[in-house]
């Protein structure tokens, strides 16, 4: 039986759309939660939007301030403006939290967003409590070959294969449950096929080797059991490797699950999250806590 504690609540709404005018693009924005309390960002994958953290927002959104938002040429978050890359988008996410206040944040990032909130600890470590990582693979090592053996074939399907038969692919992918699925493929016609392609050569041409570099804040990696997004399952044949580097990291396998794990059992990753930031970014310091008991 669940803990009551990880059950989404549906009573928590998100705010109405914010909008926020960068480079070309208007980046749409929702928060929820306390507004006095620390904040917490999350950041969509490749072909996803917002939407993919419901869950989520509804659990963390009872203790902390949380942020969630559409990476420009995705959701709502449109025309893509002058280009994409993941440094863009880093710097659209600064912009936001710029604009609503957030000195510092910790990040929760799904498969490109993982490399959107690494690049952020990467250039501005000051930002960021603590970094969240759902099926992703590290920004920092060298671009795997698989990807990048495999990028003419990916660019190809891109560019070629027929509409239908891409996004139900996408859904297929996504998850192990029917509802999952359903959300991917839609969440993924929302996204033209041009800019698909100037998004996933900005995901490809991300990746930057920096030997000796750690992150500087507490870290979680989890990826699904069934994931098989990336190359036949390289986000877990990557993740040892990472695991090995970045001593003291936490690691979950969600089990029952797929590339958008958060979605394919909310409940196991409610309870890491909840359990990684009590510890590495409380809601309320301690000192306050004890005080009020």
């Amino acid at each position: 039986m669940p803990s009551a504690s990880t059950i989404a609540d549906p009573t928590t709404v998100l705010s109405p759309p914010s909008v926020l005018e960068r480079q070309g693009c208007r980046l749409h924005y929702w928060t929820a939660g306390p507004k006095t309390r620390p904040w917490i960002a999350l950041t969509h994958g490749f072909t996803m939007d917002h939407r993919l953290f419901e869950t989520q927002v509804a659990v963390l959104a009872r203790d902390w301030r949380v942020l969630v938002w559409d990476v420009r040429g995705h959701g709502l978050s449109k025309p893509i403006g002058e280009g994409f890359s993941v440094g863009i988008a880093a710097a659209d996410l600064l912009a936001l939290l710029d604009h609503v206040g957030a000195d510092q944040a910790a990040l929760v990032g799904h498969s490109m967003g993982g490399y959107v909130a690494q690049e952020i600890e990467f250039r501005y470590p000051k930002r960021v409590a603590a970094l969240a990582m759902i099926s992703s693979t590290c920004l920092t090592f060298e671009q795997p070959a698989a990807l990048t053996l495999g990028a003419p074939f990916t660019q190809a399907a891109l560019r070629f294969c027929p509409e239908d038969m891409y996004h139900r692919s996408v859904g297929e992918i996504a998850g192990v449950s029917d509802s999952v699925r359903a959300y991917a493929e839609h969440a993924s016609r929302q996204v033209s096929r041009a800019d698909r392609e100037r998004i996933w050569a900005g995901i490809l041409g991300s990746y930057h080797y920096e030997p000796g570099y750690r992150i500087r804040c507490p870290l979680l990696l989890m990826h699904g059991d069934h994931d098989y997004q990336v190359a036949f399952g390289l986000i877990k044949l990557l993740a040892p490797r990472w695991i090995e580097r970045e001593v003291g990291c936490r690691h979950a396998i969600i089990p029952r699950a797929g590339h958008n794990a958060n979605q394919d059992n909310p409940e196991f990753v409610n309870r890491m999250l909840l359990e990684f930031l009590r510890e590495a970014y409380p809601a309320v310091p301690a000192a306050v806590e004890g005080a009020a008991e």
